[in-house]
C-alpha cells in the first residue's frame, strides 16, 4: 500500500500544479486599453442619430494571454440594433462580439445607451478654403478657388442646426509652383470651432485651383 509513497506524492503535487496552472489559464482576465466606438445596425435610411453614442470599456478572458496583448478594436463588434426603432429616444443594450474565438467578452461598460433617432434633413452649406503649408520655395499663394462654393449635407435637424463652418482643407506638400489643382477634405465643425459628428457630406469632385 505505501510502495513508491514518495512518487505517488509527487505524482499528485505535479497533478495539483498542472490543475492550477489550467484554472489560471481559463480565468486570465484582461481590461482592453481605451474603449471601442460603438457602431449603429438596421438604422431606417429615413432617420438619423441624433445623439453620441461613444465607446465602451471591455471586460475579456481568453486561455492565451499572449492573445490578449494583441488584441485591436478592430477584433470587436460593438454595436446597437435599431430595426424596428422610430423617432425618439429609448434606452437600448449594447451588443458586443468577439471575431477571435479565443477570446471571450465577461463585461461591457456601459450596458446600454440612449439613442435618440430624428428624420432625416438635408441642408445646403457653404464652405471656406482653409490653406495647411506653403508652396515651392519663392512661390506664395495669392488666392484660392474653390470648384464649388457650397455642399449639401444630411442629417438630424438638431445636428444640422449646430453648424457653424464647413472647411475645405487644402493641404499644401512644398512642391506647388504656379496654378495647381488640389483635392480638398471637407471637415464640419460647430458654432465653437469643435468637429461635429452625424453630419454626412454629399459625395462631391471639389477642388481648390
Amino acid at each position: 500500500m505505501f510502495k513508491n509513497l514518495h512518487l505517488k506524492i509527487f505524482a499528485l503535487f505535479l497533478a495539483t500544479i498542472f490543475w492550477i496552472f489550467v484554472v489560471s489559464l481559463e480565468n486570465t482576465f484582461f481590461q482592453f486599453p481605451g474603449e471601442v466606438l460603438i457602431q449603429v445596425f438596421n438604422q431606417s435610411s429615413d432617420l438619423a442619430l441624433a445623439s453620441v453614442l461613444g465607446g465602451v470599456k471591455l471586460t475579456l478572458r481568453s486561455q492565451d494571454p499572449a492573445v490578449l496583448r494583441n488584441l485591436s478594436p478592430n477584433d470587436f463588434e460593438v454595436y446597437v440594433d435599431l430595426r424596428n426603432s422610430g423617432a425618439g429616444t429609448r434606452r437600448t443594450s449594447i451588443s458586443v462580439t468577439s471575431k477571435n474565438p479565443q477570446v471571450s467578452v465577461l463585461r461591457v461598460d456601459p450596458a446600454e445607451v440612449d439613442v435618440t433617432l430624428e428624420p432625416l434633413r438635408e441642408k445646403n452649406v457653404p464652405i471656406v478654403a482653409q490653406v495647411i503649408g506653403q508652396p515651392a520655395k519663392g512661390f506664395r499663394m495669392n488666392s484660392v478657388k474653390l470648384s464649388s462654393e457650397s455642399v449639401n449635407v444630411s442629417g438630424a435637424e438638431s445636428v444640422l442646426k449646430k453648424i457653424g463652418t464647413i472647411n475645405a482643407v487644402v493641404t499644401l506638400q512644398g512642391n506647388e509652383e504656379g496654378t495647381t489643382t488640389k483635392p480638398v477634405q471637407l471637415q464640419v465643425f460647430d458654432g465653437n470651432g469643435v468637429p461635429l459628428d452625424g453630419v454626412q457630406i454629399e459625395k462631391n469632385d471639389i477642388a481648390a485651383v
